[in-house]
């Protein structure tokens, strides 16, 4: 049998809009943390680059759904 709804493969400017806007929401959000700003800097720019690739991953892997979670949650 087949699936009756496969997942649609993503074009390269697709995963890359989608990282984008992801990295960037995620970098914005960790930057205006104020748990951030105690720590040294090195510990700030890698708590702010992970979290970036974290959300620009996450917006890879679940699109529309992400970003409807975020807005929910927000």
């Amino acid at each position: 049998m087949s699936d009756p709804s496969p997942r649609r493969r993503l074009n390269r400017l697709q995963t890359v809009a989608r990282f984008s806007g992801g990295f960037l929401f995620g970098v914005i959000v960790a930057f205006f943390s104020p748990h951030l700003w105690g720590v040294s800097v090195v510990a700030t720019l890698f708590s702010i680059g992970l979290l970036g690739l974290c959300c620009g991953l996450l917006a890879v892997l679940f699109g529309d759904r992400f970003w409807s979670f975020l807005s929910r949650w927000l």
